[in-house]
């Protein structure tokens, strides 16, 4: 793990993009993905709300959609390794990057940072937990990527 020593290293650590935004089925692989290798239970939510209305009294009135959000919130139940230096249940949300047409989509992922707290307030276990998350989401992709790459070459 890089050695973290301001808010910004501990900002940009729990911070997790995805090369490529991603949808509920994805976001379901890799959660699952997530926790096999890190050996934490997760707990997650995704969440559609959409905004829409139907003008009375106009018999060729369709209904519209106005706006469209979506949300992710996962908890993390860390593992064994993690408990042993001082982690227990961590946040992540998801986040969406607006130049993104599709707004089911989401971008990466962020732990929750507590107000208030630097660097060396964060237990070993969380730092820890929170970089194994970025390496394994970082490997997650690399291998979707390399079985994508061998199926265009069947």
């Amino acid at each position: 793990m890089t050695t973290l020593e301001t808010l910004d290293d501990l900002i940009e650590l729990a911070k997790i993009e995805f090369p490529e935004p991603v949808g509920q089925d994805e976001l379901r692989k890799l959660f699952t993905y997530l926790s096999n290798k890190t050996r934490c239970d997760i707990s997650w939510y995704f969440e559609i709300n959409e905004r829409t209305s139907v003008r009375f009294g106009d018999p060729r009135a369709v209904a519209e959609s106005h706006s469209v959000s979506t949300s992710v919130n996962a908890s993390i139940f860390a593992g064994e390794s993690y408990l042993e230096r001082g982690a227990n249940l961590e946040s992540l949300r998801g986040y969406r990057d607006p130049s993104v047409e599709d707004n089911n989509l989401i971008s990466g992922m962020q732990f929750q940072i507590t107000p208030g707290w630097g660097v060396s307030d964060y237990r070993n276990g969380v730092l820890g937990l929170f970089s194994d998350f970025k390496t394994e989401t970082a490997n997650y992709f690399a291998e979707r990527e390399r079985e994508t790459n061998i199926t265009i070459l069947k």
